[in-house]
């Protein structure tokens, strides 16, 4: 599935003045929101990542754990 990577972060694209999440399955996208913070949207592509994709989710911060993804 296509990945999104802007400044280090996956999943996570500029949108005028915020930070847009998405994330891809099955070559279509799935909208997380926008923040305004890069960090903040990061992390929520995590979690998002984590309860769709499990253990096989290609995460943003590593030594998180979130919800699903066990």
């Amino acid at each position: 599935f296509p990945v999104t990577i802007h400044r280090g972060y996956r999943g996570v694209v500029r949108n005028r003045a915020k930070w847009s999440v998405k994330v891809w399955v099955n070559y279509k996208p799935i909208s997380f929101g926008s923040y305004a913070d890069i960090e903040e949207a990061a992390s929520i592509y995590d979690q998002a990542a984590a309860q769709i994709f499990g253990e096989e989710a290609l995460l943003n911060f590593e030594d998180k754990e979130y919800e699903g993804e066990n």
